[in-house]
């Protein structure tokens, strides 16, 4: 899929003049498309199988299965759906409901067009950074962001670790987490994993590092997230120069559609 596809939405809604109004409105913008119209959750399921939408948006009753039960059930299946709920009151037990289910967005009957064409300008712009990953597997490289405070316990560790699980949950997409903390990080220990190797250990091979060598010393977090340990030690940063952290961060950059960079608290080299 190309970064100028248009947005493939399906709706799903018990009364065929929401559906229409809908299926009107969109239809109005070359930038969307209308993969599928369903009567009830059920439906719905299966043409999201089938047509594999960027935005679902689901009315909250309807019949055979409603629309919190059709959310729980797309997202399990396709997490990269952008579900939205709609509903006639803004129930807010209903919305409760949407939200523990995974739905993002929701409306309230009437629509309110304007905010209509917002969400889904949102989820075409949060769709277009997921897309980063088709395009990174054909050459293109990540996108490296660093993390940096002018002194020690202002968050930087916990900001660096939170942004690259979100990252690559919400997105979908393969996102490594560097500690540049050369002396003193943790943001191995931040995670709850020990390491038994580190950024240390790939000095030995800084003349002829490549992603293998690398992978040898990430530790998968939980989440999905790689993370690239800083030395165990305080001597440990003697071995790391700037031009073997530079080669690391070229080399993750070609596999990882996001590579987040945990600095020290200085202005070193």
């Amino acid at each position: 899929m190309s970064a100028h596809a248009p947005v493939r939405i399906l709706i799903a809604d018990d009364s065929q003049e929401i559906c229409g109004s809908l299926e009107r409105l969109f239809s109005l913008e070359s930038s969307l498309e209308i993969v599928g119209l369903a009567a009830d959750g059920q439906r719905a399921i299966e043409l999201v199988r089938s047509t594999q939408p960027d935005i679902a948006i689901l009315n909250v009753a309807m019949p055979r299965c409603d629309g919190v039960a059709a959310s729980e059930q797309i997202l399990a299946e396709r997490p990269s759906t952008r579900v939205t709920l709609m509903s006639v009151d803004g129930d807010p037990e209903a919305l409760r409901r949407g939200m523990r289910a995974g739905a993002r967005e929701f409306l309230t009957k009437p629509f309110d067009a304007v905010k209509l064409g917002h969400m889904v300008r949102r989820v075409a712009g949060l769709r277009a950074f997921g897309q980063g990953a088709s395009e990174h597997d054909e050459g293109q490289p990540g996108r490296v962001v660093t993390v940096f405070g002018p002194k020690g316990g202002v968050g930087r560790t916990t900001l660096a670790s939170n942004l690259a699980v979100a990252a690559h949950v919400r997105h979908r997409v393969p996102v490594a987490l560097v500690d540049a903390d050369l002396t003193f990080g943790d943001a191995g220990m931040l995670l709850g994993r020990q390491p038994s190797k580190d950024v240390s250990d790939l000095a030995v091979h800084a003349d002829d590092l490549d992603l293998g060598l690398i992978r040898e010393t990430l530790v998968r977090h939980r989440s999905g997230i790689d993370v690239l340990p800083a030395p165990g030690r305080p001597d440990g940063a003697e071995r790391v120069s700037a031009d073997l952290m530079r080669r690391a961060l070229e080399t993750l950059r070609r596999s990882y559609r996001l590579v987040l960079v945990d600095t020290g608290p200085n202005f070193s080299e």
